[in-house]
């Protein structure tokens, strides 16, 4: 009787309007999609290509589909991992543009940065020889104010990874709700190859090339990879030397000597805000837990302590055999090895937290079909950005927090984030970093259209 029935649509489908617009949406997927791709995910029938299409319009993530392999919007999704960070966080943009409705037009304007200064650093080593260094200064977006973000000194810092850390931190500030933009920078060094006095050198002449952007109410940097609270002191003293007075505000991240709000400690709260949060929603008593902390930053860290104080199991590692380690959480700290392909597939989690690590954007898509949570830096970056922000406001209203205070700020900020996030990706179904961008990215570009465009 189902073989006859199904000849009898067939023979009859012509002569109804439904199966013709069936015939239109299983060709219009058949035009965008790759068969293989559509084979391994078990699509076989037109009937299956049709729901997939109608689930692609409404916004809508098959668990087991990647949101890469079904965004016409975006164009045809990469055959291979992005060939840089920076590629990695303009395909987030992509996808949240996409799931928004964004026009085009703004599209190109977040997935771009809004200002680019390379500069020459000149640095005289102690045994008198010249070397000239590169530097970079991004500023990714300035819709909700002046931008915010981290100087980094790496031998293998590029201009990409710059655009891609201003970028995050954008999304890590709107998430957040602080009026600051994203920005980030830094110099082509390795750190650990200069003097004390050398890297004093290299800071006090890159901050005097770039500081023209610089300033309270323009660019505020703060610390990232291979810098300290000295060089942000540093910063600090340069720019009060060029104004001649002491300011405090164009620099966070510094010692507490000089305005400093212990930034580090409090941007690894922020984290344990955000993994408690999602514990909460998803039924996982932090008590009974375990997770292992894979990064350089480990040993001298905060991190494994705030979670020890929780009742966690700790393990800490710092190559990619600690990601086959069985754990209910995967927490990937700074220096942590990529998450790529291979180590996902190796992954023994059931939450894997971005905390300064990263999951590269095909990981991501293969963790997600196997129902394991993923945590991104723009959720767990709330910290860090809160942390600077309460500095900036403290350097220009010369006003300050007890303890107690700053901790309820903290705790409120980062499980607002995290709370709305969650609340979008269970309505919309769709993936955690998926929704933190909906709610991140939607925030500057409703920014972006209220002050319009000029002129």
């Amino acid at each position: 009787m189902s073989q006859s029935f199904n000849q009898s649509v067939e023979q009859n489908h012509t002569r109804c309007p439904i199966y013709r617009i069936i015939d239109l949406l299983d060709h219009i997927c058949k035009e965008y999609y790759d068969e293989k791709i559509l084979l391994s995910r078990g699509i076989v029938d037109k009937y299956d290509r049709v729901t997939y299409i109608f689930h692609m319009a409404h916004g809508i993530t098959r668990s087991a589909v990647p949101w890469q392999e079904y965004r016409p919007i975006c164009g045809e999704p990469p055959a291979a991992e992005p060939a840089s960070a920076f590629s990695r966080v303009q395909s987030h943009v992509d996808m949240a543009s996409w799931l928004l409705g964004i026009d085009d037009g703004v599209r190109q304007l977040l997935r771009s940065p809004q200002r680019e200064l390379t500069v020459q650093v000149p640095l005289r080593r102690d045994d008198g020889h010249l070397v000239v260094l590169q530097g970079y200064r991004v500023q990714h977006n300035l819709a909700h104010g002046p931008t915010l973000g981290g100087l980094r000194y790496c031998a293998e810092l590029s201009l990409d990874a710059v655009r891609a850390a201003a970028m995050r931190t954008t999304w890590q500030c709107a998430a957040a709700g602080l009026p600051f933009g994203g920005a980030a920078g830094g110099v082509v060094v390795d750190p650990a190859s200069l003097s004390s006095i050398e890297l004093e050198r290299v800071t006090r002449r890159y901050t005097t090339n770039v500081s023209q952007l610089l300033g309270s109410d323009r660019d505020i940097p703060t610390v990232d990879a291979g810098t300290t609270s000295a060089v942000m002191a540093w910063v600090m003293d340069t720019l009060s030397m060029h104004r001649g007075y002491t300011a405090p505000a164009t620099a966070v991240g510094k010692p507490p000597s000089v305005g400093g709000a212990g930034g580090h400690d409090l941007a690894a709260r922020g984290i344990v805000t955000v993994i408690e949060e999602v514990c909460r929603a998803i039924g996982l008593a932090l008590a009974n837990a375990s997770v292992v902390i894979v990064g350089s930053a480990v040993p001298n860290g905060p991190l494994p302590h705030l979670l020890a104080e929780l009742g966690v199991t700790v393990y800490e590692g710092s190559d990619s055999a600690a990601f086959a380690q069985p754990c209910h959480i995967l927490l990937l700290d700074v220096g942590a090895p990529r998450l790529s392909e291979a180590l996902a597939d190796a992954t023994r989690a059931w939450i894997v937290v971005e905390a300064g690590g990263a999951v590269e954007v095909i990981a991501d898509a293969m963790l997600e079909s196997r129902g394991v949570l993923v945590v991104p830096d723009i959720l767990t970056g709330v910290g860090q950005v809160m942390a600077s922000y309460l500095e900036w406001v403290q350097g220009l209203q010369q006003f300050f927090w007890s303890e107690h205070e700053i901790a309820a700020q903290f705790d409120r900020v980062a499980a607002d984030a995290t709370q709305q996030a969650l609340a979008i990706a269970a309505e919309r179904r769709i993936s955690l970093r998926a929704a933190a961008l909906i709610f991140a990215v939607g925030r500057v570009a409703k920014a972006i259209a209220t002050r319009g465009i000029y002129p």
